[in-house]
């Protein structure tokens, strides 16, 4: 897949969204449409890029007329070229530029492949893609008021009741199994042993299918993670998780516990969330985003493990 990217809309916003627009494949090539006009790329964002894909994988074209549009008719003319030369092959313009679609429209009538990906848009599907909604709100407990928490887990308690049929008395022990995932709530279903639901496997599948269904929603009430509301299991998986995160992937003691309330919503949307930090652990070591999200890329699945009791 070959990516042109429109720095004067995207300027360097595209860069946080690397891994979750698919430009770490070994087979993407990146082409950086730039003019004078472009925002400038840091000493981080370049390492970055060079510590994600191989070098050779990018390249740069110049626009060097400098008038309003021109970049984008440069863009146009650079991707018409390549479909002339090579129409198998499948190209992404990177831009939140809506006015490129009509183009994209047309060519893709002669059966090429080509497509836009605003970074808005594209960081909106992927969340959706990870079963959490943008919508959601991932906070500790400290920034919420206490009587806005209990109003929020009598709303998700009550959405679970009514909407997926889980029993009264199991719905707050789902509530806090679904904190820390899907999966992890449908494996406490399967093994619950509570009177509504022992020895009745059929009920229990219903029970984890409707809540499947309605997962979205349910997600869109409000996530909250707070240690201070878990059970015991909880705490002492939170604290499995936060070491994992620091002695596998050497995140700092002090950031172990945010690392572990973004990846709630998925790995893309973690890494991008550390790319964007403003942390002051990350000022005395320039590197360190880097190197966190290169290892948060090769052990998620390991963690992710860790998720499911």
């Amino acid at each position: 897949m070959i990516y042109l990217i429109d720095t004067e809309n995207v300027a360097s916003e595209w860069i946080g969204k690397f891994y979750m627009l698919g430009m770490d494949s070994p087979d993407s090539k990146i082409i950086i449409a730039y003019t004078d006009k472009s925002s400038k790329l840091s000493y981080d964002q370049i390492s970055f890029l060079l510590q994600s894909t191989r070098q050779d994988n990018i390249y740069f074209t110049k626009c060097r007329n400098g008038k309003p549009n021109a970049l984008d008719f440069h863009i146009i003319g650079t991707v018409t070229k390549m479909l002339l030369e090579n129409k198998d092959e499948e190209y992404v313009i990177v831009s939140n530029d809506t006015g490129f679609d009509e183009f994209i429209s047309v060519i893709s009538e002669t059966g090429a492949k080509l497509s836009r990906l605003g970074c808005n848009d594209e960081l909106n599907k992927a969340d959706k893609n990870e079963g959490a909604s943008v919508n959601a709100v991932n906070v500790a407990a400290n920034e919420r008021p206490e009587a806005d928490l209990k109003n929020l887990h009598s709303e998700q308690r009550e959405f679970l009741v009514n909407n997926c049929m889980v029993p009264r008395r199991l719905a707050e022990s789902v509530r806090i199994s679904l904190m820390v995932s899907l999966e992890n709530a449908e494996t406490k279903l399967k093994n619950s042993k509570a009177k509504s639901v022992s020895g009745n496997a059929e009920l229990k599948q219903q029970i984890i299918d409707q809540i499947k269904a309605h997962y979205n929603e349910y997600i869109n009430i409000g996530m909250v993670v707070t240690d201070g509301q878990t059970d015991k299991n909880n705490k002492k998986l939170h604290k499995l998780q936060r070491e994992f995160l620091n002695k596998t992937c050497k995140i700092p003691t002090s950031f172990t516990d945010p690392i572990r309330i973004y990846l709630l919503s998925g790995k893309d949307s973690t890494i991008t969330k550390v790319y964007e930090s403003k942390a002051k652990v990350f000022k005395a070591n320039g590197n360190l985003k880097q190197q966190i999200i290169a290892n948060l890329n090769k052990h998620y699945e390991e963690y992710a493990k860790l998720c499911v009791e």
